[in-house]
């Protein structure tokens, strides 16, 4: 009785633990804008990959409760699996009719996995601020508003020196 009872628990631990994996969008589709399961009508929660036949990973979506929180694309000059491109979503809609999930932030990648630069959004998909690296340390960062320049632009010069400008609606105050 003992055995069986252990064998149930290990089936259904194993039916609770796994997300889904999803090769192909035709699994799935769009409903009052959250992403769910064709096969049982639920919300879905987990990973769509693109892969190609000879193993490498071209892309990658990840899903959480019918929201998709990030999307991964990959450098394909082999199977090593490094990100070129991670785009991070708003993990809920403002209206759930909207058809898209709106960008909170594209980060760019090199091939050695440092991270290049990265463009953050606001909920109306204007880009609020743009920052780059070299060797993981932040060399140029400028706020923008309404697509002008807003806040405060840094950047390190070729001297090694922090330089920062001002801007008030795209025109330089300082």
């Amino acid at each position: 009785m003992k055995l069986i009872f252990y064998i149930l628990l290990f089936n259904v631990s194993l039916c609770y633990a796994q997300e889904d994996f999803i090769n192909s969008h035709n699994d799935i589709y769009i409903k009052e804008g959250l992403i769910y399961k064709i096969k049982d009508d639920k919300l879905f929660t987990g990973t769509i990959s693109f892969i190609k036949k000879n193993g490498t990973i071209l892309s990658k979506e990840i899903f959480k409760n019918g929201y998709k929180l990030n999307e991964y694309e990959y450098y394909n000059k082999s199977a090593s699996g490094k990100v070129f491109k991670e785009i991070v979503y708003y993990k809920e809609k403002i209206h759930l009719q909207d058809a898209k999930f709106k960008i909170h932030k594209i980060i760019l990648h090199h091939s050695n996995g440092q991270i290049y630069s990265v463009k953050h959004y606001d909920l109306d998909g204007d880009n609020i601020l743009v920052e780059k690296f070299k060797d993981n340390t932040l060399t140029y960062s400028c706020e923008f508003k309404n697509g002008k320049k807003n806040g405060k632009e840094f950047c390190v010069t070729n001297d090694s020196d922090d330089k920062i400008i001002l801007y008030s609606n795209g025109k330089k105050i300082n």
